[in-house]
């Protein structure tokens, strides 16, 4: 798949998931269990960010071994 296509589809699956918890409140998101014991929220947290955010990490390192300054220019 290329570049911009990949793009694409994160903001959209973004834009989903933004939907999702603005249609929660705060009491189903975060106090009552949904999966075992952990709550809606938890779970998105667990499924979202926390896996972005090694991802991120792991581009970085790789960005600075390459020296790449702007990730999208180096795709297109």
């Amino acid at each position: 798949m290329e570049f911009n296509t990949l793009c694409s589809k994160l903001d959209e699956t973004v834009s989903k998931i933004l939907n999702l918890i603005e249609q929660k409140s705060n009491t189903v998101l975060y106090e009552v269990s949904w999966y075992e014991k952990w709550t809606l929220g938890r779970m998105i947290l667990f499924n979202t960010s926390s896996p972005y955010t090694n991802a991120r990490g792991r581009i970085r390192k790789w960005k600075k071994e390459y020296n790449i300054r702007k990730f999208r220019e180096f795709f297109l």
